[in-house]
């Protein structure tokens, strides 16, 4: 490219479909774009979706493209719902994209509940991109129900600043329906760490009703366990355990699902519903430990018969 533009540089023609396609290369891409700018600098005619192409790009290449638009384009860049939902969507550099972003832009951006729920389901920088939001438009950002659900599906630590966060910036004005709590209490990975931010901020009004207890006990991954421990920590004898919750728990294949049944018949005693379905649902029960729900079962029934008996 150096080369053409040395033998041709006034007469050489750079049309939007040659810049679309150096946005294209992933591999020399940067570098090219570097010698047309030097070249061409303001005059360079960039196509209408070279910077969305190059927000949902994962490459540090694909960044440097988008700072060299920054430097030498006398305009902002042309950022619209769908650039905003790429740079939120990029797990790579999505958080550098979005800053790069709202620096070069002379007015607001659209930050609607679509951008804000792909930031938050970001599982590597969904942070970054929310911190630049609340950096930019502050008390504008309309955080909706959805928006707190995303946040707490999302299996990796982001979930959680995302929602520490919106409780930094909102505080209690902050509603948190059953709906969401019901999201966290299923979240394998991360939904321990989620429902603990949930409880920092909203204490005795978290709602923590028979279906977020089920949906605990039914978690199959590790968090389950640790859930069922928090809520029994936080709200005790005035947590709702139903026969539904520990069929639930006595169904649950997964490996700490014999944890949360001891910790239930543990926590309960012989106030532990016990029916011939959870018995059912113990002996359905395939996962690697499902003996040792079906232990604890027949251990309870054995117990309540002698509180009976006694």
């Amino acid at each position: 490219m150096e080369t053409l533009f040395e033998f041709q540089e006034d007469s050489l023609q750079i049309s939007e479909d040659v810049v679309q396609v150096a946005a294209d290369n992933t591999e020399n891409g940067y570098e090219i774009f570097r010698i047309l700018f030097e070249h061409r600098g303001s005059n360079l005619h960039l196509p209408r979706d070279v910077v969305k192409t190059l927000a949902q790009r994962t490459g540090w290449g694909e960044y440097r493209m988008l700072q060299l638009i920054s430097k030498y384009q006398t305009q902002s860049l042309l950022v619209n719902e769908e650039v905003l939902m790429m740079a939120a969507e990029n797990e790579s550099n999505g958080g550098e994209i979005m800053k790069l972003l709202f620096q070069d832009s002379k007015e607001d951006l659209p930050v609607t509940e679509s951008v804000l729920m792909a930031a938050v389901a970001n599982t590597r920088c969904g942070d970054e991109c929310i911190e630049t939001f609340f950096r930019y438009q502050g008390d504008g950002l309309q955080i909706s129900e959805m928006v707190l659900i995303a946040a707490a599906a999302n299996l990796s630590y982001t979930g959680r600043r995302c929602l520490e966060l919106f409780f930094q910036s909102r505080g209690q004005s902050l509603q948190v329906s059953v709906d969401v709590v019901i999201v966290a209490a299923s979240n394998r990975l991360a939904g321990h760490r989620v429902m603990e931010v949930l409880f920092q901020y909203q204490g005795q009004n978290l709602p923590v009703s028979e279906d977020v207890v089920r949906t605990a006990t039914g978690n199959h991954g590790e968090d389950g366990y640790k859930i069922v421990k928090l809520l029994i920590q936080q709200r005790g004898q005035n947590l709702p355990v139903s026969e539904g919750v520990v069929k639930a728990a006595a169904g649950n294949p997964g490996k700490f699902g014999y944890k949360i049944m001891r910790l239930l018949s543990r926590y309960q005693g012989e106030n532990l519903p016990m029916s011939e379905d959870i018995v059912k649902a113990a002996a359905k029960n395939t996962g690697e430990h499902g003996h040792e729900i079906m232990k604890t079962v027949l251990k309870h029934q054995r117990q309540s018969l002698s509180y009976k008996q006694f």
